[in-house]
């Protein structure tokens, strides 16, 4: 402070636990800060679908697919994985 006291306090959850979670919008706006750089708005765009998509899906199948088909753009232009 600025009178020279000190004052200790909890640390505080981080955004985004389970105590603290992140609204829907938020997390779509740092899943896209994120992702959008580095597997393009395709992969963003399947994402999205496959999500919506999940409450009445039967397989989990196409969003395995898109998690483990890596990232696309490697140094030999095949997709980088694990």
């Amino acid at each position: 402070m600025a009178d020279g006291r000190h004052e200790r306090t909890a640390p505080m959850p981080a955004r985004g636990d389970a105590e603290r979670p992140l609204a829907d919008a938020e997390l779509d706006v740092k899943l896209t800060e994120l992702v959008l750089p580095i597997l393009g708005p395709g992969w963003l765009t399947r994402w999205r679908q496959e999500m919506d998509g999940m409450a009445g899906a039967t397989a989990s199948e196409p969003l395995l697919d898109l998690l483990l088909g890596g990232v696309p753009g490697g140094p030999d232009g095949r997709p980088v994985v694990g």
